[in-house]
Parts: C-alpha cells; sequence; structure tokens
C-alpha cells in the first residue's frame, strides 16, 4: 500500500498489491479493491473493470489492476473477505487528472497562427509540445497558460508544420512518456451541399440534404466532422431536425419543412465553410382539418380542404386520392374541397388517407427516383359518444328523492346541457339532477344527443 498517494490520468491503469502473510498454506484469500464511501457507512465501492491476479511466488498475494475515470479520485483499500469477518487494510488515496488536446484535427487553410492546447487537471504535470520533425516545439512558440484548475500550455503553429503532417503533445513522468495526444493538421480540402442553388419545397414536406468534404489524398479521419448553419445561424438536432455523419466527410442534414426553416443551407469544416449552399424556398400547402384525429357521429360528412401554392415547374397538376375515390384528380388551382361520410357500421375507429402526388422535376428539395413526389395524409376517425354516469338508460326514482346523472363525451366537447322531453331546460351543464319523471337528453348546440328515460314511482304505504 505504498506509496500512500498515487497520481495517475483517465485511462491509465494502476496495480495495487494487497498480501496478506502467514496465513494458512493452500487457501487462496479474497481480496477487493475499494472506494472508500463519503457516508463512511463501510460499504466496498467497487470498481467495475478490477481484475485481480494472484501472484505465482505467493499465493497469500493478489494483484489487482483497475483504470479509473475522472470522477473516481478518492480514498482506496483492501478488503479482505474472510470466512467470519473482513479486513480492511489501510487507506491510500488516488488522484485521477485528465489529459488532453484541442483540437484534436485542426482544419484549417490557414496553418500559421492556428493555435493548439495541451491541457491537463494536474497543476504539476509535465506537458511538452513537439512539432512536425517531433523534435520539442521552439519555446518562442509555446505559451505556458496554466492556473489554478490546471496545467495548460498552448502552441502557436508555425510556418514549418504543414497540412497533411501531425504535431503532438506528451505527458511525462520520471522522465518516461506516460500518454501522447496528437493532432492532424488538415489544410487543402474541398466542402460542398450537393444539388445547390434554389430549391423548392412545401410546409411539412421532409426532406434531406447532403454535405461531402473531399481531402487532397484522400484522407480518412476518424474524428471532425461538417457542422450546418442556415444563414449565420448554426443549425442543432432538434424536433424535426436530424443530423446524420456516416464518417467524417459525407453529413445528411434530415428536416421537416416550416415557414421559419427557409433559407440558405450550408455546411462547413473546420474554419471552412462551403462556397454555395441549397437555397430553399418553402411553399406554402394547407390540409384541413389539422387534427390528426377526429371524432364523428354516424354518416356525418366531414369537408376536408386542401390549398397548394404554385411555381412553375415544381408542382404541376397536383393530383388527390380521397378515401371514397379510387383513382386521383386534379387539385383545383384556388384548391379543393372534398366530403367524406363517417361510417363507423363495422368499427367504432378508423383510420382514413389522402394520398397526394405531384411532378416537381430537378427544383425540388429532394433528389427523387422519379419526378412524381407523394405524400400521404392519414387521418383517424373516431365515433363520438356520450358517456352517461351511472352507465344505464333508464332510472327509477321513488317519492321524495332524486336521480344525479352526469353526461360527458369520448371527444370532451364543451357546453353539454340537459332539456327534458327536448323542449324544457332542465339543467344549464352536464350534471342533471331531478326527481321528476320523464325523457331527459344531454346535448350541445352542434352535434349528437343522448337520451335517458326517468320514471317515477308513487307508493302508497297503507297497502304494506
Amino acid at each position: 500500500n505504498d506509496p500512500v498517494s498515487h497520481d495517475i490520468y483517465v485511462e491509465e491503469k494502476l496495480t495495487v498489491k494487497c498480501a496478506l502473510y502467514k496465513y494458512k498454506v493452500g487457501v487462496q484469500p479474497v481480496f477487493k479493491l475499494c472506494r472508500k464511501d463519503e457516508d463512511k457507512t463501510g460499504d466496498c465501492e467497487e470498481l467495475d473493470d478490477k481484475k485481480g491476479e494472484t501472484d505465482n511466488d505467493n499465493p497469500s498475494v493478489e494483484l489487482i489492476t483497475s483504470s479509473f475515470e475522472d470522477n473516481q479520485s478518492g480514498r482506496y483499500f483492501c478488503r479482505y473477505e474472510g470466512s467470519s469477518r473482513n479486513f480492511d487494510f489501510k487507506e491510500f488515496q488516488v488522484n485521477i487528472y485528465t489529459f488532453e488536446v484541442s483540437p484534436k484535427m485542426l482544419v484549417s487553410d490557414k496553418i500559421e497562427g492556428s493555435k493548439l492546447i495541451c491541457s491537463s487537471s494536474n497543476r504539476n504535470a509535465n506537458l511538452v509540445w513537439k512539432d512536425n520533425k517531433n523534435s520539442k516545439a521552439d519555446d518562442a512558440h509555446v505559451e505556458d497558460q496554466s492556473d489554478t484548475t490546471g496545467k495548460r500550455l498552448q502552441y502557436t503553429l508555425p510556418t514549418s508544420v504543414e497540412g497533411g503532417e501531425s504535431v503532438k503533445c506528451e505527458l511525462i513522468r520520471d522522465g518516461d512518456v506516460v500518454d501522447t495526444k496528437t493532432v492532424k493538421i488538415i489544410s487543402t480540402f474541398d466542402i460542398e451541399v450537393e444539388r445547390s442553388g434554389k430549391r423548392y419545397g412545401y410546409v411539412g414536406d421532409d426532406v434531406s440534404i447532403t454535405c461531402k468534404v473531399t481531402f487532397t489524398g484522400g484522407d480518412s479521419l476518424n474524428d471532425g466532422k461538417p457542422t450546418w448553419k442556415l444563414g449565420d445561424d448554426p443549425l442543432a438536432e432538434a424536433e424535426g431536425i436530424t443530423i446524420g455523419n456516416f464518417n467524417s466527410s459525407v453529413s445528411v442534414l434530415q428536416l421537416t419543412l416550416t415557414e421559419e426553416r427557409e433559407g440558405d443551407f450550408k455546411c462547413a469544416y473546420g474554419d471552412k465553410e462551403s462556397t454555395d449552399g441549397m437555397d430553399v424556398v418553402v411553399l406554402n400547402r394547407t390540409f384541413v382539418p389539422t387534427e390528426k384525429t377526429l371524432y364523428a357521429e354516424q354518416n356525418q360528412t366531414i369537408i376536408f380542404e386542401i390549398t397548394m401554392e404554385r411555381i412553375d415547374g415544381i408542382n404541376k397538376d397536383p393530383q388527390i386520392q380521397t378515401p371514397s375515390s379510387s383513382t386521383f384528380e386534379t387539385i383545383p388551382e384556388d384548391g379543393g374541397t372534398y366530403p367524406v361520410t363517417a361510417d363507423f357500421s363495422e368499427q367504432d375507429s378508423k383510420i382514413i388517407s389522402f394520398e397526394l402526388q405531384y411532378e416537381v422535376g430537378d427544383k425540388f428539395v429532394n433528389e427523387l427516383n422519379s419526378n412524381m413526389y407523394k405524400k400521404t395524409y392519414n387521418v383517424t376517425l373516431k365515433k363520438r359518444v356520450v358517456i352517461l354516469d351511472p352507465p344505464t338508460y333508464g332510472y327509477y326514482v321513488t317519492d321524495g328523492s332524486k336521480v344525479t346523472i352526469t353526461c360527458t363525451s369520448n371527444a370532451g366537447l364543451k357546453g353539454l346541457t340537459w332539456k327534458k322531453n327536448d323542449q324544457t331546460s332542465a339543467s344549464d351543464n352536464n350534471i342533471l339532477e331531478t326527481d321528476q319523471a320523464g325523457v331527459y337528453t344531454c346535448s350541445n348546440s352542434e352535434f349528437f344527443s343522448q337520451s335517458v328515460s326517468i320514471h317515477s314511482i308513487g307508493i302508497d304505504e297503507s297497502k304494506f
């Protein structure tokens, strides 16, 4: 357990020797490497990747090797688990430090004067920058920017460093190189947005835009990726926006078009931006009702409307196929209306579909296998029903008693009221409380009604 303190770095391995001497011959003791918990309950927080190996020269010794993460600094100890009790060896400190470079890859047209950072959370770390010739970097180009948070060396690249080369930072301890971080320098590459220029799409369309980076000499890079901008604003993943980076040189931007997502889409790699972008013009297209779930009564007619903004060469002869038609028909220039009759004879819920198609040519945002773009609108129709609580259609009341019935709708309709015999108002809300016989109807001003009969029973006590 000596020394009592160990300074190691993330991903570096530490081997701890746990030994119990004068132990029974032929019996292998069991050890654990534990981290001391802060609440001092005595529990053993064992490391996930702990690996124990027995010392062949002494069966009472176990060598435990583990790597650590940057949040695992703390007090550690060996624990011997005996048959009747545990025995904890004296504690020792493990300090975990980071070691990293930034950026991990430099992508720039202008290499000279570019600044690289090598840092460690260990203020006393020995860091050394090496140039492209694997020689110690000139002190004139290295600036020590260390502070209380750790060690930090800034390397300003000289003219001798060229594209396609690498520089590195070494972490040295006791004269030996513990770890090395390499920065690859990329200066010559082309970046482009495929099918750049003005393109068109409609609100609600799902589109894809591809960015490609071509490196001189066909370099393949493992880190770094293209980024996207709309105008001057960076784009990040959000609802309706997905960025897929298949490798360091191809990025695909997938998004659902909205009125706000209109403009010049460009991609960048490092500090280099594509010369041309895809200038997307978003056209207006409406489909009403906009709800994806609608409630209706049996045989109720629902009117659907669709309008499309027209541009020559982008939406020639748009056509639609409705649920009540087996063929496509042309949408009028000022929009079309399409009635659908709700039929719940077989089930109380059904999905109806509207198929839209139109010719777009090469001016469309997406590159299609054909010139015909297709989009489907799916709407779920549900039968609108009244729910009575208590759930029955006949009620009986005796003299001096009352019945209370609550009326609601699965469609969440507002303004439900009660009438007696379809004439007299019995309640100005959805709760009926009455002691009078009659037929009571629950309804609102626009839609369905549901009736319930209330029967009054008179009791002549003298007959009992």
